[in-house]
């Protein structure tokens, strides 16, 4: 939205290309995030799964986790 409304008003080249890469990069940013958050969730899920009895039990059934 910020691109469409700004880029119109690049007075040159330099300025357009300027504004394409701050696109591109907020763009690359957007997509690391949410893959941030996607594997984040995953890593939790496992961790929720892998260790049921001691959430259930408590502290007497943590289990060692490994990483594979």
């Amino acid at each position: 939205v910020y691109f469409a409304r700004v880029s119109p008003h690049a007075k040159n080249q330099t300025e357009k290309d300027f504004l394409a890469e701050c696109l591109q990069n907020a763009n690359w940013l957007t997509r690391s995030l949410d893959q941030r958050a996607k594997t984040i969730l995953k890593v939790a899920s496992e961790i929720v799964r892998q260790q049921d009895a001691f959430l259930v039990n408590g502290v007497r059934h943590l289990r060692p986790l490994n990483l594979r």
